[in-house]
């Protein structure tokens, strides 16, 4: 049972403005538990989704396949099974094409990873390992392909995903039906969905 159940929203906030106006840009037509969570206090929320704004919609410097790939690649390392599911859905949206998404593991072989991706990745991982696995090299290895600012945008794709798998998983956010749906259809057989935390975060 979430933290936060069926929480009384006031949707004139500018806080669900915010939401509501974000979530149908990229193709939805509601808004995900895990956001709707936060409404309950407006100016939490209001400030989450301000953050997950300035990583996702301004005129990015590093692409945002590739942070949705590192969206990926945390989530499942911090083993937030609402966040893995959520963030593959929200991929599926925002990327041009999802070949890299269905091969994400295999990303230190697979030709179709370039070696920039592949540090970024590398990053990723370490970054949510507890404690946090990046080491000097790793980040002399970003540095080599990416300037500072798109440094800035990697880390701050690593932290902002890292604060709602902390929300989620602590919440225990329930899954949305349609998302179970794509769950049942692309992600159950695969060996890195955890399915028992999966069955409980079903309604």
């Amino acid at each position: 049972m979430p933290l936060i159940e069926d929480p009384e929203i006031d949707k004139s906030t500018e806080a669900y403005k915010l939401a509501e106006q974000f979530y149908q840009n990229i193709g939805y037509n509601y808004i995900p538990n895990g956001v709707l969570a936060h409404m309950i206090v407006p100016e939490i929320g209001k400030a989450a989704l301000n953050l997950m704004f300035a990583v996702l919609e301004h005129a990015s410097r590093v692409p945002v396949d590739l942070k949705m790939l590192i969206a990926n690649m945390t989530s499942y390392a911090v083993g937030c099974t609402y966040c893995q599911t959520n963030t593959h859905e929200a991929t599926k949206n925002l990327s041009t094409d999802n070949e890299k998404l269905n091969n994400m593991w295999e990303y230190k072989t697979n030709p179709i990873f370039s070696d920039a991706e592949r540090v970024a990745l590398d990053i990723a991982l370490a970054a949510s390992a507890s404690p946090s696995a990046v080491t000097d090299e790793l980040r002399n290895n970003l540095k080599q392909y990416f300037g500072q600012a798109e440094c800035a945008e990697i880390m701050a794709t690593i932290s902002v995903f890292s604060y709602f798998q902390k929300w989620n998983d602590t919440n225990g956010t329930q899954l949305e039906d349609h998302v179970i749906s794509l769950v049942e259809k692309e992600l159950l057989g695969t060996e890195h969905l955890n399915k028992e935390k999966y069955q409980t975060l079903k309604p």
